[in-house]
């Protein structure tokens, strides 16, 4: 699965994202995480940047609030395998972008989707282009 960080519509809940470790979707769009089952890989998305990170949903989705708003945000926790580090210099160049997965792959994937799933061989494509660019498991 790809779960989009909401940038057009929540500019900065991205950071809650990666700092909480988690997968969200909020509001009218909040089904969209119900899907992903523990164990099942996820990559966070940011949108005019790139993949942020490549990791396993530790648990079934979850729910919480959302600037007071009860049950607006669902959730899935991950465990990342790579996880840009958004509190270094120059962290968006860390960033797998879509074009760089569309470009290996001959495909054409719009990544501004809320949820979408990727085949699962991409997900080896992404480990390695986070390994060539020096990101690693989150501490």
């Amino acid at each position: 699965y790809v779960v989009n960080t909401n940038k057009t519509y929540m500019p900065d809940v991205y950071k809650d994202m990666v700092t909480m470790k988690k997968a969200s979707a909020y509001y009218d769009k909040k089904y969209a995480v119900s899907g992903i089952g523990a164990g099942d890989l996820v990559c966070l998305y940011h949108v005019g940047v790139g993949v942020l990170g490549i990791g396993k949903a530790k648990t079934e989705y979850q729910e919480c609030e959302i600037d007071g708003d009860a049950g607006e945000e669902y959730f899935v926790p991950i465990d990342f395998e790579f996880l840009v580090d958004i509190t270094d210099e120059g962290w968006q160049s860390k960033a797998i972008h879509a074009w760089e997965i569309n470009a290996q792959f001959n495909t054409g994937y719009r990544f501004r989707q809320t949820v979408f799933q990727l085949p699962a061989e991409f997900a080896k494509f992404i480990r390695a282009k986070f390994k060539e660019k020096g990101v690693k498991k989150p501490a």
